[in-house]
């Protein structure tokens, strides 16, 4: 058995990685996390915990050929530095799975995200005065994102996978994907025909709403229990809290991100050969 884990995916943040989870999850050879995003290495609370708390947190069956997590925030730097480090630190033959989306949909994405989870209380607007100070704007620059693991990976323990692709060719994509971690084709007919973690509505939550999710991030989270359970919580949290629509760009604000993500994306498009130029009209 290699050293567990022995692959991750590492992002990014609202592009298709709930799916991909289920995906790889379904493969009778390979063993996810209960707990999806684990985020050992992103957050000095959980790393303090010791590598024995970490290994413990993946399944243990002896037909195992590969064993991974999904976290997110394993690419949001300059937010969270010396991630790639520490993983390479701790299994430098580590594989990396990366999923890219448009960016300028990833970022409307994240917002709402961010709103749902009691992460982001300001309105759409306000979030572009200042793109190079949005955390969460950071994560749609993949390349930027990428070269951080690039100084301490083998580009080929990377594999870069557009979500396109997954909606135009989920099947191949998958086995693919399954080559790449060294395990046998697996038909996923009854997983790659459902939708994971869609949007659904989007609730603004009011003070009382931020105080359940704040206990829940904090208690319930990173706990092994019934996903059933874990989405009461968010219910709860959406008790007298009012509806947003999904914000449509305008069209200053598409150039903006078009300015902030061009060339980063063509970056990616000629280290990676991920076509990048659909995403700006191009």
């Amino acid at each position: 058995m290699k050293q567990i884990p022995n692959f991750i995916v590492i992002g990014a943040a609202r592009s298709g990685t709930t799916s991909l989870f289920q995906y790889l999850d379904a493969h009778p050879q390979i063993g996810m996390s209960p707990v999806k995003e684990l985020n050992f290495f992103s957050r000095p609370a959980y790393e303090k915990k010791g590598v024995s708390w970490y290994s413990n947190r993946f399944p243990k069956r002896e037909n195992l050929l590969a064993i991974g997590e999904a976290s997110t925030s394993y690419t949001t730097y300059p937010n969270a530095p010396d991630v790639a480090a520490r993983i390479a630190a701790y299994n430098p033959e580590m594989r990396l799975v990366y999923v890219v989306r448009n960016p300028l949909e990833r970022y409307v994405s994240h917002f709402l995200q961010r709103t749902k989870a009691g992460h982001e209380t300001r309105q759409f607007d306000e979030t572009f005065q200042d793109l190079e100070k949005e955390t969460f704007a950071w994560q749609g620059r993949y390349y930027y994102q990428l070269s951080e693991y690039l100084r301490v990976f083998p580009k080929e323990q990377l594999m870069v996978i557009s979500f396109d692709h997954i909606k135009s060719d989920t099947n191949q994509v998958v086995q693919d994907l399954y080559r790449f971690l060294g395990v046998p084709e697996f038909s996923t007919e009854e997983v790659t025909g459902k939708t994971h973690n869609a949007a659904g509505m989007i609730y603004r939550k009011n003070a009382f709403g931020l105080m359940v999710l704040r206990f829940y991030h904090a208690y319930i989270e990173q706990r092994n229990l019934p996903f059933r359970f874990k989405k009461l919580f968010t219910a709860v949290a959406n008790w007298g809290a009012a509806p947003i629509q999904k914000p449509v760009l305008k069209p200053e604000q598409r150039q903006q991100l078009m300015d902030f993500y061009r060339e980063d994306s063509q970056q990616l498009a000629d280290t990676f050969s991920i076509r990048t130029e659909h995403w700006f009209g191009d």
